[in-house]
């Protein structure tokens, strides 16, 4: 990476840095935060990088795509109640009227690559930029790898995913319950990969309705679902009834790796 300027124009440049948050206490100036857990506000972000509210806003609303994997949280003033508030905040802080934007250490970093008018965003770009050019030639070679192996397996389960919403909509019997067929697979996959269905996987890493919550998923995170997704649309063209799929399904290990064969 010759100069910080591709970090603003590159998506694939911001997503190989993303996760070299420790950079934002490498600038010489705390990272404000509201919650124990480190989440800031948009007005703190704006703050920090000396910004008017407005640029925060845009940038967040500019790439709303790049920013749906953050884990970025809107929540309500009843809910801004219950937040674990850092104690030395409370009393600076107002209730909010209707609702609050909350942004993790990742977002904030990812603000920070975007921002071209902050002398503070250039700084961490910089820094970034710098630590880059440091990497050995395997470390490259191997982000380098890891990325485009997300991608590759990002598209594979696109199509997977498809082939599984074709075999419902082909199989499965019409009745007033069928559009509700795929979700209810759907939610039975992921409470056998993750222990939650799908509303609850969405709160428990931060994403809104909006976001595609595959987005936000590891490679083997992929893998499993496909595998598991294959498997269930053999089932159903099969004639397997949901129950006994529920039942099946528990006794198959969609993480391990298949064999290879000779």
């Amino acid at each position: 990476m010759k100069n910080q300027q591709i970090l603003v124009e590159s998506k694939t440049a911001r997503q190989q840095m993303i996760q070299k948050i420790s950079v934002l206490d490498m600038l010489g100036k705390p990272v404000p935060v509201l919650t124990k857990d480190g989440r800031s506000t948009i007005k703190q972000i704006a703050e920090f990088y000396e910004v008017h509210l407005d640029a925060i806003v845009s940038i967040l609303r500019r790439n709303k795509d790049e920013f749906s994997v953050d884990g970025i949280t809107v929540i309500s003033a009843k809910e801004y109640k219950k937040l674990d508030i850092i104690d030395c905040q409370v009393d600076s802080l107002k209730l909010p009227r209707n609702s609050i934007t909350l942004l993790p250490k990742q977002a904030i970093l990812r603000i920070g690559m975007l921002l071209t008018e902050s002398k503070l965003a250039t700084k961490l770009r910089d820094t970034l930029v710098k630590g880059e050019q440091e990497m050995t030639y395997k470390q490259k070679t191997r982000a380098i790898r890891e990325a485009e192996k997300w991608e590759a397996q990002r598209e594979a389960g696109k199509m997977v995913r498809k082939s599984f919403a074709d075999t419902i909509e082909l199989y499965i019997p019409e009745s007033p319950n069928k559009k509700w067929k795929y979700k209810q697979f759907t939610d039975l996959i992921y409470k056998n990969l993750f222990g939650q269905v799908a509303k609850e996987l969405r709160l428990s890493r931060g994403a809104s309705d909006n976001d595609s919550l595959r987005d936000g998923f590891s490679v083997d995170e992929l893998n499993a679902v496909g595998r598991a997704e294959t498997f269930v649309s053999g089932l159903i063209m099969s004639g397997d009834s949901y129950d006994t799929i529920k039942t099946k399904i528990k006794f198959v290990n969609f993480w391990a790796k298949p064999a290879k064969t000779a």
